[in-house]
């Protein structure tokens, strides 16, 4: 298992915190999920393959404004 974080930006509220955290557990091998809003930081556990550039695509086509980097 392998953890990545990224530092989340365009989260205004709990819908936001979930709607992430659900589609991350979408992105095939994740394992885990889970926002700190207050920090605005996404924790992700996954197998041996996470693809990124996906996952920053999906969050993308939301169109609620969301965008991540890695930490």
């Amino acid at each position: 298992m392998t953890t990545i974080t990224f530092k989340v930006t365009g989260m205004h509220c709990s819908s936001c915190k979930n709607l992430i955290e659900d589609v991350a557990r979408d992105v095939p091998g994740v394992k885990k999920a889970i926002v700190n809003p207050e920090a605005a930081i996404l924790t992700i556990e996954h197998g041996d393959v996470f693809d990124t550039a996906a996952f920053a695509r999906m969050l993308r086509e939301l169109g609620a404004g969301y965008e991540i980097q890695s930490i």
